[in-house]
């Protein structure tokens, strides 16, 4: 590999991980690993997808739309304080579950730590970690990566010397658990689920074939099986030590089962198994498999229920992979990355520091040298981490993608749905990746099931909603356990809106009239369910009350987070609306925009919150025409809120008025300046993807300086210790990156890293409201020569083009 395409492609170090935010992850979707890269013992953090505290739970049922409609009333009598404060403790339950970390897998070589020549390296062109070192005159190689179509981890080691290589090898959980060993004879007994599992989430389906083994060592297994957790925390409270989590044996209370187990083959020497420990003795190679299950089977199926045979598919994992020559398994896995990897690429000229470690590279660019490869080794980060973290039929990419090692991480690495979990997938699309995407789509399906149940509980009201947060049991209801002050975050409904937008966009993406027919009900059950909300102020439609996500002003001394109305609601809303009509015409669904009947305009809007209902016979066009726009301030600034407040955070890191700008494309020239003058009040200062964000709105806005200085920002070395406020004086979050690039929010939120991927396609490709292409809108001086494949664009399109001096050369 030539040093220009490994600075693109290659995270490279030259010393061992000390800690999470130096490791490098590796994933197929379902399962995750960080690997540390250890000399004289090797660590891998494991992560399942599926492996999530608690269970389905019945939405509590109290009068909440008597609640939401007393709030209203109080909203539209300007009594802001007491709607707020009656939403935020009576309209609102339990908080989110969360995702947990499965174990760790632990090598421990017989050679001790003193080494030479160390150097481990990540390469995202094929997904497959490589550490090597020297001890004396021996050289020994480590190489791991994650199969998707064998769905196990792989570590091999090879030595230099024969018969170098002596290890124990073992699993360690943080969770309770008991340590389990596999047997011959129970191994020879194993069956081996027929046919390709690369994304059976479980699912027993295919015939089976069992055998003796035809080669290796004797077949046994070691490891770990057990069932998660449930947090529970009272009202007013929320999820603060381990202490939170309750393990029970009455399986009306147990959490997901779960099993993860490691076997090992050797070439040469001895495998013996003591205990829950896997032994080897002077062998040439050794190549160790991890294979990892759950019983979890669906959202709203109780763990104890499940008929997921977790252990045997471990198990079966196993068997079947270590049936089959490593160099089989590992060409596989890297083919299958590759499929999706080299769809697009992306380069933006040679790079002086590329011979240089990843961490020093980092420090030099924040220290004012150049480095294009840097920015491209980004871009190219976030398309691997999509592939190892979302694939289908796994679960979405959360806050940490699929990588945590924390029994409580920040924010209990949930679906953050009010920015974080939606700019997760922001790239996706232009890169190519649709099965990238396929677990958001999934998932809005799951959320639109639950979120009818919270719109009818929670509002009276038919369609669906969901609101700030949810987990893989697909919470909807406002998550806020009541805690003071959660309006500022709880309350907000919006997210239903915002993922059907995504849905829609798959669609522009795609044409695929068959999804769109599948995904309708989804995308018009939530516009529904807003419609009914809407209430008309000075002629035109809002709904009230609103929140702007996390925000709060300031109003008569006092701190307020509910408004009448807040830009993003009424953004939201739009988009939606109009997503809603276009698709109703390609379906024939009312074509050509014809108007509800009176009857059925009366039956829609049976229990609308709304004082008058006379617009409900409007059909979605004529609804989002009648949208309150986002209005401009006095002093410039687009306004937040229903009307002009003083400023609560002037340098707050949501800019969520401004989602009309990025991600999608509805303001006008006067709005983007307005826009413009927010982000110059908000600074280019930030958490990890507040940063992200960021560049893409600055891009939007044709600025290729302004969106470079915030991608160097998002670059910003943050030490690997201390994840908490990081400004000198302590007031706050200062954002960057950690030395393996993750997003440090900090702490690590992978949002960041997805976000800044898409804004240097925005920085180089973007398109016009009829889907043409609009080549380097925001291209900064720097960047003088490059090159873009494979990027698509609207329409199933894609677009290939060179550049110099600043000029596109050559299209094809």
């Amino acid at each position: 590999m030539d040093n220009n395409r490994m600075a693109e492609h290659t995270l490279w170090y030259q010393n061992p991980a000390l800690n999470f935010n130096e490791s490098l992850p590796l994933g197929n979707g379902r399962i995750g690993a960080c690997v540390y890269g250890g000399i004289g013992r090797e660590r891998i953090s494991l992560n399942e997808d599926t492996l999530w505290s608690g269970y389905p739970k019945e939405i509590v049922k109290e009068n909440f739309p008597e609640v939401y409609q007393k709030a209203s009333q109080l909203m539209n009598a300007g009594r802001v304080s007491e709607a707020q404060t009656l939403l935020e403790g009576k309209f609102g339950d339990y908080l989110v579950q969360v995702y947990l970390p499965l174990g760790s897998l632990q090598i421990e070589m017989a050679h001790g730590e003193e080494a030479a020549g160390y150097e481990r390296k990540l390469q995202l062109d094929n997904a497959v970690h490589t550490v090597t070192y020297r001890i004396g005159d021996t050289i020994y190689t480590r190489e791991s990566f994650v199969s998707h179509d064998a769905q196990v981890l792989a570590v091999h080691m090879t030595c230099s010397r024969p018969a170098g290589i002596s290890l124990a090898a073992w699993l360690e959980s943080q969770l309770k658990c008991e340590r389990r060993r596999v047997g011959e004879e129970e191994w020879k007994d194993v069956r081996v689920i027929g046919g390709n599992e690369r994304s059976d989430r479980n699912e027993q389906t295919g015939g089976s074939v069992s055998g003796r083994l035809s080669s290796g060592v004797s077949g046994e297994a070691v490891g770990l099986e057990g069932h998660a957790p449930e947090c529970v925390a009272g009202y007013g409270d929320h999820y603060r030590s381990p202490d939170h989590q309750v393990y029970s044996d009455d399986p009306a209370h147990r959490g997901i089962g779960f099993s993860a187990m490691l076997s090992v083959r050797a070439a040469g020497g001895e495998v013996r198994y003591e205990g829950a420990k896997a032994i080897v003795t002077g062998a040439d190679e050794v190549t160790i498999y991890v294979a990892a299950r759950t019983a979890f089977e669906k959202w709203n199926r109780h763990p104890s229920d499940s008929g997921v045979d977790y252990r045997g598919l471990c198990l079966a994992d196993l068997k079947r992979v270590w049936e089959r020559p490593y160099p089989e398994v590992l060409q596989e896995h890297i083919t299958a990355h590759q499929e999706l990897y080299n769809r697009c690429e992306i380069s933006l000229g040679s790079s002086s520091n590329s011979s240089l470690a990843t961490d020093r590279r980092m420090e030099l660019l924040d220290e004012g040298e150049e480095d294009n490869a840097l920015y491209t080794l980004l871009f190219n980060y976030g398309r691997y981490l999509a592939i190892a973290s979302s694939r289908e039929g796994t679960q979405p990419a959360n806050l940490q993608g699929i990588w945590n090692e924390k029994l409580l991480p920040p924010w209990n690495s949930n679906y953050t749905l009010n920015i974080n979990t939606e700019m997760n997938y922001w790239p996706m699309l232009a890169c190519g990746l649709r099965e990238c995407y396929e677990p958001l789509i999934r998932m809005a399906g799951e959320l639109a099931e639950s979120g009818s149940l919270t719109a009818k509980t929670y509002y009276g009201l038919d369609g669906w909603v969901c609101h700030h947060s949810s987990d893989i049991w697909r919470l909807t209801h406002p998550g806020t356990n009541r805690l003071p002050g959660n309006a500022q975050w709880g309350f907000w409904n919006m997210s239903s809106g915002w993922i059907s937008v995504m849905l829609w966009n798959y669609y522009r993406y795609t044409g695929d009239k068959e999804y769109l027919a599948n995904i309708y009900p989804v995308m018009e059950g939530a516009a529904r369910f807003y419609r009914q909300l809407l209430s008309e102020q000075d002629g035109q439609l809002v709904l009230s009350p609103s929140t702007s996500p996390e925000n709060n002003y300031i109003q008569d001394g006092e701190e307020h987070a509910v408004d009448c109305s807040t830009a993003m609601t009424q953004e939201i809303l739009f988009d939606l609306f109009l997503a809603v009509a276009e698709a109703q015409n390609i379906l024939g669904k009312r074509e050509g925009g014809e108007r509800l009947s009176k009857a059925a305009a009366s039956q829609e809007c049976a229990g609308c919150m709304s004082k008058s209902a006379e617009f409900c016979d409007y059909d979605y066009a004529e609804l989002a025409a009648r949208l309150k726009k986002p209005q401009i301030q006095s002093d410039g600034l687009l306004c937040e809120w229903d009307k002009e407040h003083e400023v609560w955070d002037p340098h707050h890191r949501h800019v969520s008025h401004l989602y009309g700008l990025f991600p999608s494309d509805q303001f006008d020239e006067a709005q983007k300046e307005a826009a413009k003058k927010v982000l110059e009040q908000r600074g280019d200062g930030g958490t990890g993807w507040s940063l992200a964000w960021k560049i893409n709105l600055w891009a939007r806005l044709r600025d290729g300086e302004h969106a470079l200085m915030l991608l160097k920002n998002q670059l910003n070395p943050v030490p690997s210790v201390g994840e908490k406020a990081n400004k000198p004086d302590g007031s706050g979050f200062s954002g960057g990156s950690y030395p393996n690039l993750m997003c440090a929010h900090p702490p690590f939120q992978i949002d960041g890293n997805f976000g800044a991927a898409s804004g240097i396609i925005e920085m180089l490709v973007q398109t016009d409201r009829n889907g043409e292409p609009i080549l380097l809108p925001a291209l900064p001086k720097s960047w003088k020569e490059g090159r873009v494949t494979g990027i698509c664009l609207p329409g199933g399109k894609t677009i290939s083009f060179e550049w110099a001096d600043g000029k596109v050369r050559k299209i094809w």
